[in-house]
């Protein structure tokens, strides 16, 4: 399965904007993406140490579920620079045109030469 960025946001977003990070997040709340797709990205959000969590492998054929889902400082400060619609087209327009593939380094440089300009 290949890494979804824009499912990474969408992720990090809706955590972002969770008031409470002890409630059960099962793969299948997210609309858009199926629930193998969503249990992958949390598993790699995870494994990336983006995101802070406990994690019950599988709820009666649901998909993965977590609880106490947490994004870190970094991710906070991660999520900043990509949060906006505008800049998110604008990073991932900059990557193409460098024929550079979207990777978390690739788009942290890029929200940084955005500053820039």
């Amino acid at each position: 399965m290949k890494r979804d960025w824009d499912l990474i946001r969408h992720i990090l977003t809706e955590l972002e904007n969770e008031p409470n990070p002890d409630r059960w997040l099962v793969s299948t709340c997210t609309e858009g993406w199926t629930k193998e797709e969503a249990a992958y990205h949390l598993w790699l959000l995870i494994q990336g140490e983006l995101i802070a969590d406990k994690c019950n492998r599988d709820q009666q054929g649901n998909g993965f579920a977590y609880y106490r889902i947490r994004l870190t400082w970094a991710r906070h400060e991660f999520l900043a620079s990509i949060r906006s619609d505008t800049a998110w087209r604008c990073i991932r327009s900059l990557l193409k045109e460098k024929a550079v593939d979207l990777s978390f380094e690739a788009i942290k440089a890029a929200a940084l030469k955005l500053l820039e300009v």
